[in-house]
C-alpha cells in the first residue's frame, strides 16, 4: 500500500491533507470493519475517482475501460546507496565469531 499511495501521491494531484480526509470520511460501518490497508486502499480509490484517474466501471471490473489520462508528476526511482569498502569492513567484523571461521 505505501508504494501505491508514494506512487499515486507524487502525480500531485491531491495534497496529504487531502488523502487522510479521504480515509477519514468513509463512512463508519465501512472504517470500523476494514484492516488498516483495506482503509487505505479504499481511500486511495475515492481519491482517484474524485479526480478523475480512474472510472467506477474500472475499479468494479478491475480493467482499463478508457485511454488513461496524462499524469504530470511521476515518482521516479534513485539508486540505492553505493556500499564502500569499509561498510563491508565493518559488517565482516561485527559478524566475526568463531561459527563464521568454520
Amino acid at each position: 500500500m505505501l508504494a501505491l499511495t508514494l506512487a499515486m501521491g507524487a502525480t500531485g494531484r491531491w495534497s496529504i491533507d487531502e488523502s487522510r480526509h479521504a480515509r477519514e470520511t468513509l463512512p463508519p460501518t465501512v472504517y470500523l470493519s476494514s484492516s488498516y490497508f483495506r482503509i487505505w486502499l479504499l481511500g486511495l480509490q475515492k481519491l482517484m475517482l474524485a479526480h478523475g484517474l480512474v472510472s467506477a466501471d474500472e475499479l468494479e471490473t478491475g480493467r482499463v475501460l478508457q485511454p488513461p489520462g496524462r499524469v504530470h508528476g511521476r515518482l521516479q526511482a534513485t539508486r540505492s546507496r553505493r556500499r564502500w569498502p569499509e561498510d563491508t569492513q565493518r559488517a565482516r567484523a561485527r559478524h566475526a565469531g568463531p561459527l563464521r571461521d568454520r
